[in-house]
């Protein structure tokens, strides 16, 4: 009986601790996510306004900027990086060429092993389409200006000259690997490497009549056909074609001179766009959507569950008010939120739907003319890490390349 008893109490003190640590993990949660402090603004211009907040326990800092669409002639546009840039440096650029924006936020994750690489989800900017989506949340941007968060297919197709069929665009910019599905990929100006490397089956090399651009028909002339293993450049006014050998026996003969047409659209339609992930809140709930979205178990471990540095964006419920959220971590006046924490303090600033950015040494932002700095252990306050894309708030007329600008 003492040897049974002796089991059971084990048990029962095993339960009794397994109650406590959940217990104490909620209690621990809610007190992060407790008594967030609530933001007093300073207006930037008519229409924008920036607030830096903190809280002594526990240690928490913050800085937003909430925008008003339209009003004083603010919207909203992605912004690529050229390089090796920081925000800072993206800011200064625009600034020189006239296209200052009035705050910005850093935005996609990106492949560290080149630090300028392309972004992980879709980018888009003036229509043109620079990366096709990859299955993660991402923040359109219709043709009237209006953000939504959403999580955008590529529905896109080629038509060769003398062909009765369609045939599938499976990705922009994207580097064939196992995980892509089959059909045509295309390359253009905007790949993040020099070459399109074919291993196998069809390259076509074509002369572009522009870039390649979101809802129109976009026409080129085929310059070369390559059918073997082959390094193909990609040059400034041609698009590079490529397909699996499946693929390219189904297109029959095509023949050098002859004429191509390449349409399509994002779904839900957008005319800017800029891929982050996960959605974290979804018509003013919060909701962590990384099983929706093609993040490895790995990534979503890392990204949700430990306490970093956080920026991400949110949007009212009319499409009409946008928040920039940069949250400071891992140093002692400021510990940062894990994602869940992060999307109760979107919500907690008033976004109805909400996606997160890069985070971590990638966090931050740009307002009030300068770039409010994130700490970071062991070291001074820093600039951030070289970037791939941002999203910025601008006043009318600078919301536009200004290659858009000058066609006009």
């Amino acid at each position: 009986m003492s040897r049974l008893g002796s089991r059971s109490d084990k048990a029962a003190r095993a339960r009794a601790g397994s109650v406590l640590c959940v217990a104490l993990g909620l209690w621990t949660h809610a007190l992060w996510a407790a008594s967030f402090p609530v933001p007093a603004y300073e207006q930037v211009v008519p229409g924008v306004w920036y607030a830096h907040a903190e809280r002594k326990s526990p240690p928490l800092r913050f800085h937003v900027v909430k925008a008003e669409l339209g009003t004083g002639g603010v919207a909203i546009a992605p912004l690529q990086a050229t390089g090796r840039e920081r925000l800072a440096d993206t800011v200064q650029r625009l600034a020189a060429s006239g296209r200052a924006p009035v705050a910005a936020i850093n935005g996609d994750y990106f492949h560290r092993r080149t630090m300028h690489g392309g972004p992980w989800g879709v980018h888009a900017e003036d229509g043109e389409l620079f990366f096709s989506p990859t299955e993660k949340s991402a923040l359109l941007i219709d043709a009237q200006g209006v953000p939504s968060v959403a999580l955008p297919r590529l529905r896109m197709s080629i038509e060769f000259e003398g062909h009765p069929r369609r045939y599938r665009v499976a990705h922009v910019n994207r580097p064939a690997t196992p995980r892509l599905e089959p059909g045509f990929r295309v390359f253009t100006r905007r790949y993040d490497r020099p070459n399109v490397a074919l291993t196998r089956g069809l390259g076509i090399v074509v002369k572009a009549a522009g870039p390649l651009t979101l809802g129109r028909e976009n026409r080129g002339t085929i310059l070369g056909l390559i059918r073997t293993s082959k390094v193909i450049p990609v040059q400034d006014g041609q698009w590079i074609l490529t397909c699996v050998p499946a693929v390219a026996a189904r297109c029959g003969d095509l023949k050098i001179g002859s004429a191509i047409t390449i349409s399509g659209q994002l779904e839900p339609a957008a005319h800017q766009a800029i891929g982050g992930g996960p959605r974290m809140i979804r018509a003013g709930k919060v909701n962590i959507e990384f099983d929706r979205e093609n993040f490895s178990k790995g990534h979503t471990s890392y990204i949700s569950r430990s306490r970093h540095p956080r920026a991400g964006a949110g949007v009212s419920q009319d499409g009409k008010t946008v928040w920039f959220l940069a949250v400071e971590g891992r140093s002692a006046e400021s510990g940062g939120l894990n994602m869940e924490e992060f999307a109760r303090l979107m919500r907690h600033l008033g976004a109805w739907d909400a996606l997160s950015f890069d985070g971590g040494h990638s966090t931050d932002i740009f307002a009030k003319g300068k770039n409010r700095e994130v700490q970071h252990p062991g070291k001074a306050k820093i600039k951030g890490r070289h970037l791939v894309n941002a999203l910025g708030f601008f006043l009318k007329g600078n919301a536009r390349p200004q290659a858009a600008q000058a066609r006009e």
